[in-house]
């Protein structure tokens, strides 16, 4: 009786290493079968399959490094086709001239009003929508952090419609002023500069930048009522901190 314990014993032991070699070739054989089919469905149909726990480490973690690289491939194409998308229907938006005005008015920011200019140059709203930019930018900066800016010097006296004002940028930047109101205009002058311009009569929102990422804008308000005004701006710092600071 003994014998023949030993002879199952001795039989079973002696198959033991064949069937690892059999699992082992069907496991390479799926792996390879993985490889050709380059799909992540694939993947998952190996590491999901029974295996002997002996030879598992074998190619499971190139199948799951593989599958990673399909899950990041997707998500890559995924999103390329989203981004498509959302740019076809962007597009669609601003396809002709009425499209893009509603969609800059909806919008209604300074950004989206240069968007129509530059698309339609010659648009039937041209003049609207320039003076729409410079009322959106002094927006922007009134809903920004930004300094005060003082009042203008009234020169003279004058009985017309429209009042003229002298600037002097007396900074090392180009400065930007923006006036927001009866009507809408901008001006840059260059350092060291002096211009003029002329608004008609009214209340108006003004918003001055400069060219420098270490100086704040500032802002203000001017009822306009004729003759000629004056205004000097300046840059003064102290010690170590800068300092902007616009003065009349």
């Amino acid at each position: 009786m003994k014998s023949k314990v030993w002879i199952i014993i001795t039989v079973i032991v002696s198959l033991t290493p064949l069937i690892w070699i059999l699992d082992f070739v069907k496991d390479k054989q799926k792996y390879e079968e993985v490889v050709k089919a380059n799909t992540i469905e694939a993947c998952e149909a190996y590491l999901t399959m029974p295996r002997n726990e002996v030879i598992v480490k074998n190619y499971v973690d190139e199948v799951k490094h593989l599958k990673k690289v399909f899950e990041r491939e997707i998500e890559e194409e995924t999103r390329r086709l989203l981004l498509e998308q959302r740019a076809k229907e962007e597009a669609e938006k601003w396809r002709t001239d009425d499209l893009a005005w509603n969609e800059a008015t909806s919008r209604n920011t300074s950004i989206a009003f240069k968007k129509y200019l530059e698309l339609y140059p010659t648009g039937k709203r041209v003049q609207q929508a320039t003076k729409l930019v410079i009322d959106r930018e002094v927006d922007e900066i009134f809903g920004k952090d930004h300094g005060r800016l003082p009042a203008m010097d009234k020169t003279s006296q004058g009985q017309g419609s429209t009042s003229r004002i002298s600037v002097y940028n007396n900074t090392a930047y180009i400065l930007t002023l923006r006036y927001s109101g009866t009507e809408s205009k901008i001006i840059d002058i260059p350092s060291r500069s002096r211009q003029s311009i002329s608004l008609s009569n009214g209340n108006y929102r003004i918003a001055a930048s400069v060219n420098a990422a270490n100086v704040r804008n500032y802002a203000g308000s001017e009822n306009l009522t004729g003759g000629n005004y004056d205004v000097e701006y300046y840059i003064s710092s102290s010690s170590s901190t800068y300092k902007p600071h616009y003065r009349p």
